[in-house]
C-alpha cells in the first residue's frame, strides 16, 4: 500500500481495524470517548 493517496494526494490509512483483543487494556477509554463520556476515575 503506498503512503499517499493516488487520487488526492493526502495520506493514506490502513482500511482494517486494529485486532480485538479482550486484554486490551485501553479499550474502556477508547469505548468511554467514541460515546462522548469522560472519565471519572471509576
Amino acid at each position: 500500500m503506498d503512503e499517499l493517496c493516488p487520487k488526492c494526494g493526502s495520506m493514506a490509512i490502513s482500511p482494517q481495524p486494529a485486532r480485538f483483543s479482550p486484554l486490551d487494556p485501553y479499550g474502556k477509554y477508547r469505548r468511554m470517548a467514541k460515546k462522548g463520556m469522560q472519565y471519572e476515575g471509576k
